[in-house]
């Protein structure tokens, strides 16, 4: 009898046991809430130190506007992992209060994003906590520039600085300098603000980049893009080296569809690719890709277009980058927003890419209920 009373008990015991272990919450915390990636979005490959988006809003994780009554309460919040205790670091492009709207980046190198089962982590935040200052800040900061792995190296999520300057979110600090104050000026991008550029040469963004890209290895360009016009002949990003003029760009060419381009030039030989189709005449996310055997690839909002190029060769690493208008400072200015470039000293994988997509467009996560943990264990919305 005793035995038939102990097993059933030790077997109740484990389960608890191992279900709050699963379940730990961060000390310290009040509350939190659950966010699943979609392994059905993750295609065949795990995705290690991935950038991964969350915007909150009314409608997904309104709570944290509930608790936090403050926009500078933005580091009042934490990240983990799936065991609840593992923080992440998250770089704040945008927090206000008074929107109900929030956007933060998130990663930690060696976090594994699976393309088999879902992905889960959490996000505490609690008013009374004191600021997270080691593994949340701002763009440009300490914490924020961890999100983002060695190869990436600019990433601008173009939301103004000042009124001249848009910040790279790397340690890099590839920061770019606007032509003049307003020029172009900041407007609402996909992914909360982006910079309006108005088709001008007054109108354009540069960077003096380092030469630590070092693109012997590949390299991706992607950004998002809305143009003024459907078909028009506009530069949107140009990295070229002033005395050999080789180097990259994507641009959209009026040839009866205005598809977006790919191109590279390299030992003064010009190739390009073209999109499948022009652009949708909303924000499009664009990517050009060149891996180390010179092999190019142009992707549209996930997708990879059919056409292919190869243009082998070293390209100068220490040119200067260019968004909105050509190398020379003067033509084929771009007219419309443009918001999240990002430079990569590696060929993404088309894994990588289709992720990003769906991640911008917050496609890639659910949103959990709110769970108040208090800082104990806890399993099924109750603290032990």
């Amino acid at each position: 009898m005793k035995r038939r009373i102990l097993l059933p008990l030790i077997l109740i015991f484990c389960l608890l046991f191992t279900l709050t272990t699963y379940c730990t919450s961060l000390a310290g915390w009040d509350k939190r809430i659950k966010l699943t990636v979609d392994q059905t979005k993750i295609d065949t490959a795990d995705l290690t130190w991935f950038p991964v988006t969350i915007t909150l809003s009314s409608a997904a994780g309104h709570g944290v506007f509930h608790e936090l009554d403050a926009d500078a309460d933005y580091m009042k919040v934490a990240f983990t992992k799936a065991d609840g205790t593992t923080e992440l670091y998250a770089e704040m492009e945008l927090f206000d209060v008074s929107e109900e709207t929030a956007v933060y980046h998130v990663s930690l190198d060696g976090w594994v994003i699976s393309n088999t089962v879902d992905t889960d982590f959490f996000m505490y935040y609690d008013n009374d906590h004191a600021d997270n200052t080691t593994y949340i800040g701002a763009i440009n900061t300490t914490a924020g520039a961890a999100v983002w792995d060695g190869n990436f190296k600019f990433v601008c999520h173009m939301v103004d600085a000042t009124t001249s300057t848009v910040l790279d979110s790397t340690s890099n600090n590839n920061d770019g300098t606007k032509k003049s104050a307003a020029h172009p000026a900041s407007a609402t991008g996909k992914v909360s603000l982006g910079q309006d550029f108005v088709g001008s040469a007054t109108d354009y963004i540069t960077a003096a980049t380092s030469a630590t890209f070092d693109f012997a290895a590949g390299f991706t360009l992607e950004m998002l893009a809305d143009p003024d016009s459907t078909d028009a002949f506009t530069i949107l990003l140009s990295y070229y080296d002033a005395t050999s003029k080789d180097g990259y760009n994507i641009y959209q060419y009026t040839d009866g569809a205005g598809n977006w381009l790919f191109q590279t030039r390299v030992n003064t030989v010009d190739k390009s690719i073209a999109s499948n189709s022009a652009p949708t005449g909303a924000f499009d996310h664009i990517v050009g890709r060149r891996d180390a055997d010179g092999v190019m690839l142009m992707y549209i909002n996930g997708v990879v277009q059919t056409a292919t190029q190869t243009n082998a060769g070293a390209i100068d690493s220490n040119s200067k980058l260019y968004l909105g208008i050509n190398y020379d400072e003067a033509s084929v200015p771009y007219a419309g927003i443009m918001d999240e470039v990002r430079i990569s000293n590696t060929a993404r994988t088309a894994e990588w890419i289709k992720a990003t997509y769906n991640s911008l467009w917050n496609t890639l996560l659910t949103y959990g209920t709110e769970d108040f943990v208090g800082g104990n264990a806890v399993m099924f919305g109750i603290n032990f």
